[in-house]
């Protein structure tokens, strides 16, 4: 395999995120949170896909909503 220090670091991250989230849900958020501070850091903005919802669907993630429960 591959490895660079690039894919070391992404990693390091997903370590990092999943030990400290206490379920996939969290781990989404935490993940969500990082790649934005990420972002902004180097001066672009993450822009996602306004994608048609099906019925029944959730609303899109809030970010303050790191206690690890879905809505």
């Amino acid at each position: 395999m591959i490895e660079s220090e690039i894919l070391k670091e992404k990693h390091r991250t997903q370590v990092e995120l999943s030990n400290e989230s206490a379920s996939i849900h969290e781990y989404f958020v935490r993940s969500h949170a990082a790649a934005m501070e990420i972002a902004e850091s180097f001066g672009f903005p993450l822009q996602y896909a306004d994608l048609p919802r099906r019925e029944g669907m959730k609303t899109r993630i809030s970010l303050k909503q790191t206690d690890g429960q879905s809505n």
